[in-house]
């Protein structure tokens, strides 16, 4: 192979691999739920607890093991509004809280600190839990220009937390159990190894039960 040749597959080689990485910024902001998804009284049932002193801490703990489970399968409970920023130059977007139930916009602007232009309806497609460019990436220009999409992503409506997967809410319940069961390590000592051990555990619950919804696609 000559010279030319060499150097001209050697630029598409290094056009291929800045095509392929592009590092992306993405940030994601939502607001909280009007409803979680058990109540306090049925945590205290799961729990066998009676008495009324620790309902403020089990509500703490019922909303830190949703956000726990709603970050670990990237999902929400009930729908909310999400605002997703991240940057362009790639083929799809995917959301990042699942499952996606409506649109609000797409929006674009050459830096987060630009004005935006929406996206007319025409310029993307949404399939499932990902927003297609119809252009075929999503740029215009540059690599770092920057979207902003704002949708609204749940399993229920939040004004029927009852419909819930019980499933679903028994992920909830053995993750508050575990955090209100280990209450007192701090108190009594701390252990790493026994608490990396456990939230391994516990981790993998939340794997082996969410899994096959959070892989599903579309509205529940």
């Amino acid at each position: 192979m000559t010279p030319r040749l060499l150097k001209r597959e050697e630029g598409k080689r290094m056009n291929q691999l800045s095509e392929s990485y592009i590092p992306q910024y993405v940030s994601i902001s939502e607001g909280e739920p009007l409803y979680e998804p058990i109540t306090v009284n049925e945590a205290k049932n799961y729990l066998k607890v009676d008495d009324t002193t620790d309902d403020a801490l089990i509500g703490q703990l019922i909303k830190t093991a949703r956000k726990m489970i709603e970050t670990q399968a990237s999902l929400c409970f009930h729908r909310r509004t999400v605002i997703q920023k991240q940057t362009g130059g790639i083929e799809t977007l995917d959301a990042l809280r699942i499952p996606v139930h409506s649109v609000t916009s797409i929006q674009f602007a050459e830096d987060f600190d630009s004005s935006y232009i929406t996206l007319d309806g025409n310029e993307y497609r949404i399939a499932g839990n990902r927003f297609f460019n119809e252009n075929y990436k999503f740029q215009r220009g540059r690599d770092a220009d920057g979207y902003v999409i704002t949708y609204v992503a749940g399993m229920v409506a939040d004004t029927t937390p009852s419909t819930l997967n019980n499933d679903m809410k028994t992920a909830i319940l053995r993750i508050v159990a575990f955090l209100y069961e280990n209450r007192q390590e701090y108190a009594q000592g701390w252990n790493e190894q026994g608490f990396s051990i456990n939230y391994d555990i516990m981790k993998s619950e939340i794997n082996r039960i969410i899994n096959p919804y959070a892989n599903a696609k579309g509205v529940f």
